[in-house]
């Protein structure tokens, strides 16, 4: 029985291999006339599905966006209930993605600035186009703004925003401060970890500056000696307070007040007066000297004109 079965299914395979064959040329010459007859209906089918889609969504936007409003409240809900269980992992994703920032910082970058110069020229070649839309969304908007009834939710939910985000800071009032003290103590202690380098930075430029003339910069410490600082060529400020300077033979010492006066130009104290000698006058007030030399500024003036119309006139 199997020598008889085997053959006749050879036969009816190769039949359906020659009927394949002369049945696909045929198909395939009907395909482009059936895409060509059918495809305009299915575009038109294809726009009234959207449009009726559109127009059922603005019939329907009351109950949308109600809708929308209950699913934002219940995921609210969701999110206070669970907050604690949430907050963990929400800190490790944050982490997590803060340090891949930090690996990928050049080619983020570098994607970002082609991102950037290819949109640059997007919104160059656009700018007509934009500019009609941007002008006709502005009128459009500031009138429904503008509009009684508008304006006064906007300024209830405005209020209600105000009101929430001040009672939000009052209950979380705690953790601001203790997260401000941790973010100054980290600071102190990033100083603290880079004093050394900022020392020997400032004593670098200081030279660069000043050349020859010494920087000492310590905080709140002194020397082994028990002294800050010797200052043979003078010190142009004194740091802190309780400095211990050691003081040499001719040197003078001045109050922080005459030294605020000296620093501004103007008299170090009652006990030293500046004398100041313009064409043979002496003077000892700013006011005169100011005075004075408007007068010889105006004498001079006046001759330079009479010379000059006097050779043109």
């Amino acid at each position: 029985a199997t020598r008889q079965i085997i053959p006749t299914i050879g036969k009816a395979l190769d039949g359906i291999g020659t009927l394949i064959n002369e049945i696909v040329p045929v198909a395939l010459d009907y395909i482009p006339k059936i895409i060509v007859e059918f495809l305009p209906k299915i575009a038109e089918s294809a726009v009234g599905i959207v449009t009726s889609i559109g127009t059922a969504i603005f019939d329907n936007i009351d109950q949308i966006l109600e809708f929308g409003q209950q699913m934002l409240d219940s995921l609210l809900e969701g999110i206070t209930s669970n907050v604690d269980g949430i907050s963990g992992p929400v800190t490790e994703i944050i982490t997590k993605f803060g340090s891949f920032i930090l690996e990928n910082m050049p080619e983020i970058i570098m994607a970002g600035i082609n991102i950037l110069g290819a949109l640059l020229v997007g919104i160059i070649q656009a700018i007509p186009e934009l500019a009609t839309a941007a002008t006709k969304a502005v009128i459009e908007l500031a009138s429904y703004i503008l509009s009684v009834e508008n304006l006064e939710k906007i300024i209830s939910v405005g209020g209600d925003l105000i009101e929430s985000l001040a009672e939000g800071i009052s209950n979380a009032l705690d953790l601001i401060v203790d997260a401000g003290a941790n973010v100054v103590e980290s600071i102190k202690q990033g100083i603290a970890s880079a004093w050394d380098g900022i020392v020997s930075w400032f004593e670098g430029l200081w030279d660069g500056l000043f050349g020859n003339r010494t920087a000492n910069v310590n905080v709140n410490a002194t020397s082994s000696s028990g002294v800050d600082g010797s200052h043979a060529n003078g010190l142009d400020y004194v740091p802190y307070n309780n400095y211990v300077a050691n003081l040499h033979r001719g040197e003078m010492v001045l109050t922080a007040r005459e030294a605020e006066n000296y620093r501004n130009g103007g008299k170090t104290g009652g006990d030293m007066v500046f004398q100041i000698s313009i064409n043979g006058m002496q003077f000892t007030n700013v006011s005169d000297m100011a005075h004075a030399l408007a007068n010889d500024i105006s004498h001079e003036l006046e001759a330079q004109t009479r010379r000059k119309a006097a050779l043109y006139g």
